[in-house]
């Protein structure tokens, strides 16, 4: 409970401005309202967010006019970071309804940033359909996708790597199980 406290005192706006302005140098106002709000842990931006932004500018040609999931998207950082780099499309996915809903507002919130772009949302569970999804999409994304361990690893790069066969990036957590498995395609992992 301490440790709730704690963190739930933390400026929030010091979660959301780790990440790096966007190419024209504006930058994203998101609302993230940590565990409040009772949205968990996908209402914060976790630092792996910010190294999933800073690749994707670096790597702005092979987001623009890319088609992009965010799988776990919560707050939609990612996401609406990669609409910000020039993606065409980007569907923010989570398996909490509170978070889809917190992500179309920052989405709604941001859109003068990302003109060009389609940004939608969409509740998904893992080991749905993938195909519900409406990919292939050029690029898949995950950052800090889970909390718990146990609930890292094959299944959710598995789903990735389906979504977008050609394009999957996402935080370390995942690549060690996907290269020890052996069951899985072991895309190149940046991030």
């Amino acid at each position: 409970m301490l440790l709730l406290r704690l963190f739930s005192s933390f400026s929030l706006l010091s979660l959301v401005s780790a990440l790096p302005p966007l190419p024209h140098g504006s930058r994203l106002a998101l609302t993230a309202p940590g565990w409040g709000r009772g949205v968990g842990t996908g209402g914060a931006v976790w630092p792996a967010a910010e190294v999933l932004a800073r690749w994707l500018l670096d790597e702005r040609k092979a987001v623009q006019g890319a088609r992009v999931l965010e799988l776990g998207s919560g707050t939609g950082a990612v996401g609406l970071f990669a609409a910000g780099c020039g993606a065409s499309s980007v569907l923010l996915t989570d398996g909490d309804a509170s978070l889809c809903s917190l992500a179309a507002d920052n989405a709604r919130d941001n859109a003068a940033l990302m003109p060009d772009a389609t940004v939608t949302t969409m509740r998904y569970r893992w080991g749905g359909s993938v195909e519900a999804l409406g990919g292939p999409f050029d690029l898949a994304l995950a950052s800090d996708l889970t909390y718990e361990p146990a609930a890292h690893g094959a299944p959710v790069v598995y789903e990735l790597v389906a979504a977008a066969p050609h394009g999957v990036y996402t935080a370390p957590e995942a690549a060690p199980s996907c290269a020890k498995s052996g069951r899985f395609p072991c895309p190149a992992w940046a991030a």
